[in-house]
Order: C-alpha cells, then sequence, then structure tokens
C-alpha cells in the first residue's frame, strides 16, 4: 500500500523541457506535470509502492552555495527539508555531494557546443554535396573546439551558474565543481592549452547566459556569431525540434543525473534499486527516445569536408 497522505513524499523539479514541464493543456484547476522525470518518477513510484507529489521548485535554477556555506536554488529546498527529493538534469559532483544524497545515475551525457545551422547546408547526400560547391561560400570559422581558441568572428559562453563540465585529456584531468567563477579558474590553470585558452576567454566575457533558454535565443539571434557549450541531451533536443540548431561535431567529458536528496535519506535505497532496475530493463533508454528526439534531417551533423581549412579562408557573411 501506500504511505499515508501526509507522509506522502514531496518530490520538486525544475522546469526545462523536456526533462519537467507543465502540461500543454489541462482542464482541471490543479498544475500538472509531463516529462522525461515525471514519467521515470511514476515508474518508480509503483515499483517502490511510494506516492510521490511532485511540484514545481521555487527557484527555478540547480543552486549555488554563497560565501556563507549555504546553498540556494533545488539543492537548498533539499537541503532545508522542503521538499523530499529534487529532480532536474542535476549533475552529480563531488561538491554537491557534500550537500546532499544523490540516488544512482539515471542519465548519461556529453558537453557539447551548440551552434546555429550554417545557411549554406541542407542534407549530406551527393546531390547537395556537388550543389554546395557551386554556391557561395558561406562557412563558420571553427570546425572542432579547438578552432573556438583561433578565431575572434565567433564568440561561445557556457552557463553562468552551472555545473561542471568535466574534461579530459591525457594527464585525465576533471573538473567538479559548482560555481562558473570556479570553472573558469580551473580552465585558466589547466595543464591542457585548449581549455586554458577557453577559461581564459570565458573569465574576460561581461555577459554569460544564465539558462539554456536564454543560451539558445543568443546562438539563434546571432547568426552564427556565437556558439555555446550545453550538455548533449539539451542540443539533442533543440535539433530535434528546430532545424535552426546544430550541433559542432565533438564533445568532451561525460557527466551523470541524479535525483537530489537529503543526506541518509531513509528511502535511497528503494529508489537505487529501482532506477538500477529500469535501466538493465531498457526503460530509461525508451524514455530517452520519447522525449528527446532525434535530429531532424537538416540537423544531421555538419560534415567536416565542409569545414576542412576553413581558418584560411576569408569568411564570406560573418564579418
Amino acid at each position: 500500500m501506500f504511505i499515508k497522505d501526509e507522509e506522502k513524499v514531496k518530490v520538486v523539479g525544475l522546469y526545462h523541457p523536456p526533462w519537467f514541464m507543465t502540461t500543454a493543456e489541462d482542464s482541471s484547476d490543479e498544475e500538472t506535470y509531463e516529462g522525461f522525470l515525471v514519467d521515470m518518477m511514476n515508474e518508480i513510484s509503483k515499483r517502490i509502492n511510494v506516492k510521490f507529489n511532485i511540484s514545481l521548485a521555487k527557484s527555478n535554477f540547480h543552486g549555488i552555495r554563497n560565501e556563507s556555506g549555504h546553498w540556494n536554488g533545488l539543492i537548498g529546498e533539499v537541503m532545508q527539508g522542503r521538499a523530499d527529493l529534487g529532480i532536474a538534469d542535476l549533475t552529480i559532483t563531488p561538491e554537491r555531494e557534500k550537500a546532499v544524497d544523490f540516488s544512482l545515475p539515471f542519465a548519461h551525457t556529453g558537453i557539447g557546443v551548440l551552434m546555429k545551422r550554417p545557411p549554406y547546408y541542407i542534407t549530406s547526400n551527393d546531390s547537395d554535396v556537388r550543389a554546395s560547391k557551386t554556391r557561395p561560400l558561406i562557412i563558420y570559422p571553427v570546425s572542432s573546439i579547438e578552432d573556438l581558441t583561433k578565431q575572434g568572428v565567433v564568440k561561445y559562453g557556457a552557463l553562468q551558474y552551472g555545473s561542471t563540465f568535466n574534461f579530459f585529456n591525457v594527464n585525465f584531468i576533471v573538473y567538479d565543481i559548482v560555481i562558473f567563477q570556479l570553472f573558469v579558474c580551473l580552465l585558466q590553470t589547466s595543464t591542457n592549452p585548449i581549455y586554458k585558452k577557453i577559461g581564459e576567454y570565458l573569465s574576460k566575457q561581461s555577459y554569460l547566459p544564465q539558462s539554456y533558454g536564454e543560451a539558445a535565443h543568443e546562438v539563434y539571434e546571432s547568426d552564427g556569431k556565437y556558439m555555446f557549450f550545453m550538455e548533449e541531451t539539451s542540443i539533442d533536443y533543440l535539433t530535434g525540434k528546430d532545424c535552426d540548431y546544430a550541433r559542432l561535431d565533438e564533445n568532451v567529458g561525460d557527466r551523470e543525473f541524479g535525483i537530489a536528496m537529503r543526506k541518509g535519506y531513509h528511502l535511497k535505497s528503494r529508489i537505487n534499486s529501482a532506477i538500477n532496475d529500469l535501466q538493465e530493463e531498457g526503460f530509461l533508454k525508451q524514455l530517452m527516445q520519447k522525449w528527446f528526439s532525434s535530429p531532424l534531417a537538416c540537423n544531421i551533423q555538419i560534415e567536416r569536408i565542409y569545414k576542412r581549412n576553413i581558418l584560411d579562408l576569408v569568411i564570406n557573411g560573418l564579418k
């Protein structure tokens, strides 16, 4: 049986399609929710025989720790007991694990670069390749993350209050931080010269988006002059919905998402057991296929044939 109503588990989520969002059409007065995380929590609820009371978090960001050591955002709501569980595309990091416990990971993703689709690119079939060679050259001055540091036409950014990016190089250096300024500082001191240059660049930016929605708008309005680091799952969602967006054909690192809960939470082992079963049964993979559409035909990853030696070309239409 479900536990008593007064003992229902309170779950709060961050609004971020398609992970967690309000239902598009609902005739009732009570707000309802849908998305990957809602489907997942509903299935966990059935398996562990516990009723979840799901609502929107008061603070619509993951949370950072202030100078006095207190957390805000989703992490803060869980720590302060305003919620039993926090659900979002919330990265598991050592810094956050000092504040809350996490479930087993329910999703894995890398860090990619969101860009606006080049105007000359349609599909990758042979006829379009031949046709593109006769068109005026309008092309991006970057074909890789490294190229971002070698040009001055395209600007780029990262989420100001996001979590860590895990960067891997020959020496296996990993950055696990929460506050953006620390992320930049570690990039600047990295032994990887590419990441060091990116960190130095980001530290000098007077403006950086504070949400993925804001970032996507900047990329769209830039006409190719702005790119943005974000999770590949979020990029796949955008490229699966809109032909104006594309993904740079390269990614870095890996990150894992988990459910946040108070330290020592009594349902942790049962939730972990359910997540493990959902992984093994392929249920979570099915949810990814349901909520994260495959890229549209117009957004197949941009072929490198269109971008070779582009730093040696005169950039037409971007200056």
